[in-house]
């Protein structure tokens, strides 16, 4: 369900390239289409989320271990706060005192 909010949050922004970071192989196999869902309600979730991967230009998914999940956690978390941060410095006069 995460990964198909996350793909509607995504399409709605405008973002036309993704990558999807699977951290099990059984989800990677399920968003790549190569197994079949075993409960209907995943399958209803799986056919929603293959919709919505059509209206992106490109969407990638990605089999990471668990020594690859934390890192990548971070390093995503990390790039997230150096976007959203901005330093504003205002602008001051400078003058020059003679005395």
């Amino acid at each position: 369900m995460a990964l198909k909010l996350g793909l509607t949050e995504a399409v709605s922004l405008g973002i036309t390239h993704i990558s999807i970071y699977c951290d099990h192989f059984q989800i990677f196999e399920l968003v790549m289409w190569r197994s079949v869902p075993d409960k209907d309600s995943i399958a209803m979730i799986m056919y929603d989320v293959q919709r919505i991967r059509q209206q992106l230009t490109s969407s990638t998914p990605l089999l990471v271990t668990g020594n690859q999940t934390n890192k990548l956690a971070y390093e995503l978390a990390l790039e997230t706060l150096v976007s959203e941060i901005s330093i504003s410095i205002e602008e001051k006069a400078l003058t020059c005192d003679k005395n």
